[in-house]
């Protein structure tokens, strides 16, 4: 039953490699492990909420503004990790918003000493909505006679606004997780059932819907010193992440410390085949919380005047201090 259980996920993963927007993805992946791949659900074995901000381009007035919340834990006597995510997204300063509300599941198998496989799948329940007010069109800005009147308004547009400015879908998603107490791999697919998100639908066009998203990441833990009950571990975690949607890519690429309850890291960003941004990450932590910090600063032709971008973490992890140490000997501290 418990092989059944997992091939399943795994019909499902692999069936969807056949079908052919872009998703935000935070700097700080590590602190939204269930926006990173659904097999996370349940990684931190007690109940755990998590929560995360992100305000992209500060400097310009249409910045981009990501937000997102999750709860989730582990059922040991099934083996089962249950999660709860909601996200939002406003880009072109409210001009086009989405919210996504999922839930979703992940089962636990052992399958070496000590090394566990988890396949992971995601059901939300997706809405997109279009402020028709805030878009300005060509026709309104490059009109004769100049493209503002002498109220200060741009000049009218031909364009005609749809009839249904909001978008409501389903959206599935899967994933995988292999790891031990040394590395971790983990693969996920996004979109699996490419949902139709346009607002208009014009004759003959091809449109297939939302393009697939694909992320594969990895990583290895490397303990520094001895560590001792009652003290939080002290680690160094090199880690990689390659997302890919249609023709976007971007890869993430860097090393976060652990040092006692200061946490710290520093990321390269590559997007396509520019170098995007350098990522500082810093924070504290204990038993229960922890608190992060990081700011992309800008490398590519936008240049820091953007003002970069900025994003909050916040965890917390219901430690009621009967976990076993047995069952967090893994490499997936940095997610917890």
């Amino acid at each position: 039953m418990k092989y059944r259980l997992l091939a399943s996920m795994m019909l499902l993963f692999v069936a969807s490699a056949t079908i052919h927007a872009q998703d935000p993805v935070f700097s700080q992946f590590f602190a939204s492990p269930l926006q990173l791949n659904p097999a996370f659900a349940g990684n931190s074995y007690q109940p755990h909420l998590s929560a995360n901000y992100r305000l992209q381009w500060s400097g310009l007035s249409a910045a981009y503004n990501t937000f997102s919340v999750g709860y989730d834990q582990f059922l040991d006597k099934s083996n089962l990790g249950l999660g709860l995510l909601l996200n939002t997204d406003a880009a072109g300063d409210g001009a086009l918003k989405t919210t996504k509300i999922s839930g979703m599941v992940s089962y636990r198998l052992l399958i070496g000493d000590e090394t566990y496989i988890k396949g992971g799948l995601e059901v939300a329940m997706m809405q997109k909505s279009l402020n028709w007010e805030k878009l300005v069109f060509y026709d309104a800005i490059a009109a004769s006679g100049g493209n503002i009147t002498p109220g200060g308004s741009y000049l009218p547009s031909s364009e005609i606004e749809p009839a249904n400015t909001r978008r409501a879908y389903l959206d599935i998603s899967s994933g995988f997780l292999l790891y031990n107490a040394h590395y971790y791999f983990g693969l996920a697919m996004d979109h699996l059932n490419t949902p139709a998100d346009e607002f208009l639908q014009y004759p003959g066009q091809n449109y297939n819907g939302m393009p697939l998203r694909v992320s594969l990441h990895g990583g290895y833990q490397v303990k520094l010193g001895r560590s001792r009950p009652g003290y939080l571990s002290s680690f160094l975690s090199p880690n990689i992440l390659y997302t890919r949607q249609a023709g976007f890519s971007q890869l993430n690429a860097g090393i976060y410390v652990a040092a006692s309850q200061l946490i710290g890291g520093i990321w390269y960003r590559h997007s396509g085949s520019n170098g995007d941004a350098i990522i500082f990450n810093a924070g504290v932590r204990t038993r229960e919380y922890t608190l992060g910090y990081s700011f992309d600063f800008t490398l590519s032709g936008l240049t820091i005047s953007t003002g970069g971008s900025h994003e909050i973490s916040v965890s917390y992890t219901f430690d009621n201090g009967k976990l076993k140490k047995s069952k967090l000997n893994d490499c997936l501290n940095l997610f917890r």
